[in-house]
Order: C-alpha cells, then structure tokens, then sequence
C-alpha cells in the first residue's frame, strides 16, 4: 500500500512538472546553447514553483553550466543556476 501511494504521489507530481518545451526556450533566452533538457528536479524549486526540470548546456565561453528550470501556477519560468564547468 505504501508503495503504491508514492508511486501515485510521484505520478502526479510529474504531471505538474515543468515541461521540457518550456525548459528549452527559457534557456535558449539566456543565450545559452547545446542544451540537454533532462528530468524532473524535486528540490531545486522555490515554494511557490511546481517541480523544475533539470538541464545542462554552454554558455558563449563555452563552458558547461547546470541548471534547474522552474514554473509556477502564475508566473513565468524561473532558471536557477546549479553548477558551473569546464
């Protein structure tokens, strides 16, 4: 029983997870490129966003940046940058 409300608490989340499409064009906003659009990132939101979407991609320099995408019911995307590369 237990299982199968995480299994139904995890499924419902995603569905108000951000979506990869608008993971992507927030991103590419910011100028940066070669993105990896990747899954759903429990923690890295604020309390107000639904779950965020993680996401790799260069900037113009060329190096590696990492990142959580956020939404929320009445605002925009929100990029929270996580890590920093080569």
């Amino acid at each position: 029983m237990k299982r199968l409300l995480i299994l139904a608490a995890a499924l419902s989340l995603a569905g108000c997870s951000t979506p990869p499409g608008t993971a992507r064009e927030s991103v590419e906003a910011m100028g940066l490129h070669d993105i990896q659009v990747g899954g759903i990132d429990l923690l890295g939101c604020g309390k107000d966003d639904f779950v965020g979407r993680n996401f790799t991609a260069k900037n113009s320099e060329g190096r590696t940046v990492k990142g959580v995408v956020c939404t929320g019911m009445f605002k925009g995307a929100t990029v929270r940058f996580t890590g920093f590369g080569q």
